[in-house]
């Protein structure tokens, strides 16, 4: 089988992708989201695609920019939590593959490699402390009685990164009823960096929005009285949204869709004479 290599090809440049098109929307119900509307989520058509990653053996991750609101998607609560990471990577293989191309959700290990190719990306996050508890990241804190409830999904995955399940659930939380002596022990995997070159090396370029982004990855932040459940995302920097908190609260959030798609080796790609840009792309051929 030929192999092309990616001379020409830089992180950041433009490829002119196209999934294949699709004229009905991902019907999102309230029941999954846990978001007060049901949601249509068109394929946004308007999509640009840029070189997230180029691998040793020259495949190729492309990243969709997310400028666009066509893609956005609002989640809240248990429901959120539990499903957001399903959610996300269950839209995006819906909306935005191609072929045998199936498209994902960013999701936190496409942030965090880039941050080892940096000088600064690790060890920011973990001396990241959240200011308001002094909590430090990686650091466990304990929580007692009425904010000892959990989502469904807490505990049953290692990895925050795992969808876990093979179709959204509609369970909420667990115990349904507290007691005094119930304890929640967490810990604390929300961080706040920058994302700049500093921290993220060549991949700010693309990872770096003007809007707020998904990130299909679970997290946890430890207030004072309760623990946030929340669902990453992104723009200048890299963040968390609590969805659900350990005292039954909740939160909501809209934010927009970046897929990627993994382009193969054998798969040519034709750089553009001239600089690359919106209106100069390399061309990809399918």
């Amino acid at each position: 089988m030929t192999t092309y290599d990616r001379k020409g090809i830089k992180i950041g440049d433009y490829v002119d992708y196209s999934p294949d098109e699709k004229e009905e929307g991902y019907l999102l119900l309230t029941k999954y989201s846990g978001y007060e509307d049901e949601q249509l989520i068109n394929q946004d058509k308007n999509m640009k695609w840029q070189v997230l990653r180029i691998y040793e053996d020259n495949s190729i991750d492309l990243i969709g920019t997310a400028e666009n609101s066509a893609s956005t998607v609002g989640l809240c609560g248990a429901l959120g939590y539990n499903n957001g990471v399903y959610l996300l990577d269950d839209i995006c293989k819906n909306l935005y593959s191609k072929g045998d191309i199936i498209a994902r959700s960013v999701d936190l290990a496409d942030m965090e490699y880039w941050m080892t190719q940096s000088i600064n990306g690790i060890n920011a996050r973990n001396s990241y402390i959240f200011a308001d508890t002094n909590t430090k990241y990686s650091e466990s804190k304990q929580y007692i009685g009425n904010a000892t409830y959990r989502p469904d999904i807490y505990e049953k995955v290692e990895n925050e990164n795992d969808a876990y399940y093979i179709a959204p659930t509609e369970e909420t939380y667990e115990p349904k009823k507290a007691n005094p002596d119930d304890i929640l022990t967490t810990q604390q995997t929300y961080y706040e960096i920058e994302i700049n070159s500093e921290n993220y090396d060549d991949g700010a370029k693309v990872l770096f929005s003007d809007e707020w982004y998904w990130i299909a990855s679970r997290c946890i932040r430890c207030d004072s009285t309760r623990a946030y459940f929340g669902i990453r995302y992104a723009n200048s920097g890299i963040h968390g949204n609590g969805l659900f908190f350990s005292d039954t609260g909740e939160g909501r959030t809209k934010g927009h869709l970046r897929p990627i798609v993994h382009i193969e080796s054998y798969i040519e790609i034709t750089p553009c004479i001239g600089e690359n840009r919106i209106d100069n792309m390399h061309k990809i051929n399918l």
